[in-house]
């Protein structure tokens, strides 16, 4: 195949068309490798870093970023290929729902006759904190321009457009900060191999790596390329004062020695500058590049508000109950067990927080008469009025079965009517299921008193972090609970979103329920690499209840039992 360039001297144009085809086929091998320090990509705020790790994303602010490269060439008269790479990069981590990051990559690259077009969407998510994954799809255009040549192979690729200039690329990233390390790998090319004239320039898939070390403004960065052909290691060294900018320089040994500085014009603007000084692998090649970018932010990463704690409750209570049972004297405990006229659940309370009495819907016995029935409401009602007009706060329970509903809403009416006594003091409830009554101890004309465990008013309190912000993912976060001494009692901690809630069972570290006293809860969240969010809850009182819950059984026909909390002063002990 013969290849002529339009030239008037056809003898300076066969010399200068070899030169173009050597070029070219060169390029994607020594013209790429002026910018292969691009590839430390464990560098998150280098330019162009996410083409080749796009996990980044993730850590960048919504931002782009426009850059123009200038190739300097040493054996071309009159630098006549003009030689130049344009690119564009924007990046917006934080729009799209699940915490996926998406960016866009456009690099033109140029050199007269030959020309390469890029175009690549970047997605990435944060999958633990400070680590992300990432993936990269792009479309690349390689070709010469065929008009400039006087003879055309219609099937070579490089020159007739429909075939096989266009290609798929294929490619991921990972990204991760552990402490002060960074590291970072790219993976490229993973399904096609570069477009290319010899051997030399068909790449299988390219991996980039690099580890480097956080040492104040300072970070040391190691770095590995493997082209598919050559593994090639370099170093790289950054110094990064936010305020002012930054200053890049890295080298390897058959790639060039390259500067970067980054001056910052204000809050969101940088202005970056670039240079390669070619060294013993480039030199024949290029005389170096220079590289001109700007770039801005257009919305900083967001990170979590100030954060506010409220508890589920304002106050808690720890409850001591005693029950006290007893009997008149001449009582049969024997014929007790077997009527059916006592609900076990008299004798096997759980407590309550106000003072009630209980009674059972039905007649006494298996034939009752009208008569019978108004005498037995009419004494029921006349007793139960005493005890509610002594006692004001104390509410009435009427047990009854779908049997007894009727005989429960007539004593309701009776006591409303008759007594009244309101409403909202009134209860009728579905009669539980019976119980054998349990009985053991009680003598008759003699008290028993049983002291219960201590219980909490609340098994779980619920603790409720509130934010003013969407975002609630934090670099860590830690909530202590301490004592009125200021002594921890509790630890909760954890990385990544902040929690909107947790449940507390009220023990301790060691696994033991809490003593009476004034609880306060602290909050201390890690919002980026420079902002800390601190909160402290209000006093969570916690208070000692004594409380003595009375039973009595007379000789009546009925049964007279109520269920009384007598509490003590409310007291609070703290406790060491």
């Amino acid at each position: 195949m013969q290849r002529t360039a339009s030239r008037t001297d056809n003898r300076s144009a066969n010399i200068f068309t070899m030169l173009i085809i050597f070029f070219a086929a060169a390029l994607p091998t020594q013209l790429s490798g002026q910018g292969y320090f691009y590839w430390n990509t464990a560098d998150k705020s280098k330019p162009w870093v996410t083409e080749i790790n796009p996990a980044i994303v993730s850590f960048q602010n919504t931002e782009f970023s426009i850059g123009l490269k200038l190739f300097h060439v040493g054996f071309i008269p009159d630098n006549a290929f003009g030689m130049r790479e344009s690119r564009i990069s924007f990046s917006a981590p934080f729009y799209l729902p699940y915490d996926i990051g998406v960016g866009v990559d456009i690099r033109h690259f140029t050199a007269g006759i030959y020309s390469e077009i890029s175009s690549a969407l970047l997605l990435s998510r944060e999958v633990y904190p400070k680590l992300s994954i990432g993936a990269k799809i792009a479309l690349d255009h390689r070709g010469f321009a065929k008009d400039q040549f006087n003879i055309v192979d219609p099937d070579d690729p490089l020159i007739n457009s429909s075939l096989g200039l266009n290609a798929l690329n294929l490619g991921g990233g990972i990204y991760w900060e552990p402490g002060q390390f960074r590291l970072g790998m790219g993976v490229d090319h993973l399904n096609t191999p570069n477009v290319g004239l010899i051997a030399e320039s068909v790449y299988p898939k390219e991996v980039t790596g690099a580890i480097g070390y956080e040492i104040g403004m300072f970070t040391p960065t190691l770095l590995l390329h493997d082209n598919g052909i050559n593994i090639e290691y370099g170093f790289a060294i950054s110094f990064n004062k936010p305020q002012l900018g930054q200053i890049r320089l890295g080298y390897e040994k058959t790639m060039p020695v390259k500067l970067e500085a980054s001056l910052s014009l204000d809050k969101k603007s940088q202005l970056h500058y670039g240079v390669d000084f070619p060294n013993e692998g480039t030199s024949g090649a290029s005389y170096g590049t220079q590289e001109f970018i700007f770039s801005r932010i257009l919305a900083k990463k967001p990170i979590i508000g100030q954060p506010e704690i409220l508890f589920s409750t304002n106050k808690l209570d720890i409850i001591y109950e005693t029950h006290e049972r007893m009997l008149d004297p001449g009582v049969i405990v024997a014929d007790i067990k077997e009527s059916n006229e006592l609900l076990a659940q008299y004798f096997n309370p759980n407590g309550h927080d106000e003072d009630m009495v209980f009674i059972k819907a039905g007649s006494l016995g298996e034939y009752e008469t009208d008569e019978i029935k108004r005498d037995r409401h009419l004494k029921l009602v006349n007793r139960l009025g005493k005890n509610l007009y002594k006692n004001p706060k104390m509410k009435v329970v009427i047990w009854a079965s779908q049997e007894t509903i009727d005989d429960a809403k007539e004593i309701s009416y009776l006591l409303e009517t008759k007594i009244r006594i309101p409403e909202y003091r009134i209860s009728i409830a579905k009669l539980p299921p019976q119980a054998e009554v349990a009985l053991a101890g009680f003598v008759p004309g003699k008290k028993m008193s049983k002291r219960l465990p201590p219980r909490l008013s609340e098994e779980q309190v619920m603790i409720y972090f509130n934010v003013d912000t969407r975002t609630r993912k934090t670099y860590g976060w830690q909530f202590v609970i301490k004592d009125s001494y200021g002594k921890p009692v509790r630890i909760f901690s954890g990385d990544g979103n902040l929690p909107k809630s947790l449940s507390w069972d009220w023990k301790d570290m060691e696994g033991h329920n809490l003593a009476g006293g004034v609880y306060t809860g602290f909050l201390k969240v890690k919002a980026n690499n420079t902002v800390n969010r601190n909160a402290q809850s209000a006093g969570l009182p916690v208070y000692n209840i004594k409380r003595t819950v009375k039973m009595k059984m007379t000789l009546d026909r009925e049964i007279n039992l109520t269920d009384r909390k007598t509490d003590s002063e409310s007291e609070i002990l703290d406790t060491e």
